[in-house]
């Protein structure tokens, strides 16, 4: 009973903790602030902790939505992308992967 009694609280306790991360994440990321290592598209770090718009790639996200509203598919605005000669943030070829990723990111924020 008392192991039972443990095991309960622990889990409680775990519980607990990540819904604590989860509201200080979401406080972080709703004042602009850097929640990880990795910089979003359409974004630049100022002082290593505060997002500022980059209005050049904000403008290729914009021209991303446009072309998935038109219904292209990731494939073909990954080629598009490639062939405007837009550059990915580590220098790296437009995947379809990093479109899907970077246009389901756009999505959830526009829609919170």
């Amino acid at each position: 009973m008392v192991l039972n009694l443990l095991i309960s609280l622990s889990q409680f306790e775990r519980e607990q903790v990540g819904e604590r991360t989860a509201c200080a994440l979401q406080h972080m990321k709703s004042q602009g602030r850097r929640i990880s290592r990795h910089i979003p598209f359409g974004f630049t770090c100022a002082d290593g902790k505060s997002l500022v718009v980059n209005d050049r790639e904000q403008f290729v996200l914009g021209q991303m939505m446009d072309w998935d509203r038109a219904g292209m598919s990731l494939g073909e605005i990954a080629d598009e992308l490639e062939n405007s000669g837009v550059a990915t943030r580590n220098g790296n070829t437009w995947k379809r992967g990093t479109v899907f990723s970077i246009l389901k990111r756009v999505r959830a924020e526009r829609a919170a």
